[in-house]
């Protein structure tokens, strides 16, 4: 049965073409997420921007397994509080790589309920036809830092001209 090779959560990253090399930026290994306050000073409300992530999730083959065999494949998002959800559902054969690498691109919204806690993503394959999952994780902590509704808006820093007297 396959084996997991690594997994991990990043920004962005890159493969090469001719050699297939991947290149991963920014790793997270932790999160600051900045929620926007329920409404402004003017009354709007603000729309927040979406953290992109990507999860990669990479798989070796065994040698009891045939390159034409197929597999299931299943990553799941847990976030402490909410209901544990797939991001990813595929089916695969590793073919003539012994390696198969998966890259989620996820948009994390964040709301102003959120919560600090944990991100799990939980990459998760099986032989087609059979019941039992080989697993891996990655877990992500994450702090949630909301504004104070109730402090004066900050200045943007530039200081108004005096007026001259005459």
């Amino acid at each position: 049965m396959a084996r997991p090779l690594y997994m991990l959560c990043c920004l962005s990253g890159a493969v090469d073409k001719a050699s297939n090399q991947v290149s991963h930026f920014n790793i997270v290994e932790q999160l600051q997420l900045h929620v926007p306050p329920r409404s402004l000073p003017d009354g709007s409300i603000p729309v927040p921007i979406p953290l992109q992530l990507q999860v990669v999730s990479t798989w070796v083959r065994d040698d009891e397994d045939a390159p034409n065999d197929k597999f299931e494949v299943e990553v799941l998002l847990d976030h402490t509080g909410e209901k544990t959800r797939p991001i990813h559902k595929s089916t695969f054969q590793f073919e003539e790589s012994r390696n198969h690498r998966f890259t989620i691109n996820l948009a994390i919204q964040p709301r102003p309920d959120s919560k600090s806690g944990i991100y799990r993503f939980e990459a998760r394959i099986r032989k087609a036809g059979t019941k039992r999952w080989r697993r891996q994780e990655y877990v992500v902590p994450v702090n949630v830092i909301v504004p104070d509704e109730t402090a004066p808006p900050k200045s943007s820093g530039k200081k108004k001209p005096k007026s001259k007297k005459r």
